[in-house]
């Protein structure tokens, strides 16, 4: 098996496991709206070994108002962002998937991997996404203990979206955990800074007439 067929049979039968679930293809990668707003994402992807194929899998939830208000922050034309997002890597660290990828070496280990993936989707990835596709859970998702400094710009935005009343809290919280963690990447930080300074300056209602809600 070379990797061209396998991408030909996964894309093939993820595409029509996925469309009983609501899920389109798009150039790249599957999607599904939820509403005119928000909507799920699905990728896969392969690495070539010549013999064997380990491959993934990842999701995501976008909100289209959050990538205006992105976009309005860092003076950039507005692209499609998530604001939730994990791989079967992440899963499997946090024991919600049984391995961290699939090794295919032939076609029934393919169908194996669009099957099992196909069932996950139906039955934990896409009722979860679902279930948070609102500020109010997201902001408990991202604000609730935050661990993970790169998670300060979504989880501001969120908290402010989402009328969080520790807000000014969480701005220090944010910042520490870059302090804590000894973060290298100097862009990141001076992100975080950006974020912070932009949402200091706009109310709620503000932000929701940046987005046009």
């Amino acid at each position: 098996m070379k990797k061209k067929e396998l991408n030909r049979i996964l894309n093939d039968g993820f595409k029509e496991s996925l469309k009983n679930l609501g899920f389109k293809k798009s150039k790249l990668s599957f999607y599904k709206p939820i509403d005119n707003l928000w909507s799920i994402e699905f990728n896969y992807s392969i690495i070539d070994y010549g013999n064997i194929f380990p491959s993934t899998f990842s999701f995501s939830l976008s909100y289209s108002l959050f990538d205006i208000i992105y976009s309005k922050i860092f003076q950039i034309t507005k692209k499609e962002l998530w604001i939730y997002s994990t791989s079967i890597t992440s899963l499997y660290e946090r024991g919600k998937y049984l391995f961290p990828e699939y090794e295919i070496m032939k076609q029934a280990d393919a169908i194996k991997m669009i099957n099992e993936v196909t069932e996950y989707m139906k039955n934990e990835a896409i009722p979860f996404l679902e279930s948070i596709a609102n500020f109010e859970s997201l902001d408990d998702y991202y604000n609730q203990n935050p661990t993970r400094p790169d998670f300060g710009i979504r989880g501001l935005i969120i908290a402010k979206m989402a009328e969080n009343p520790n807000y000014e809290a969480l701005k220090q919280k944010y910042r520490q955990l870059f302090i804590d963690k000894n973060w290298a990447v100097k862009e990141d930080i001076e992100n975080l800074e950006t974020v912070i300074n932009f949402l200091d300056k706009h109310t709620k209602e503000e932000l929701d007439a940046i987005a046009k809600i």
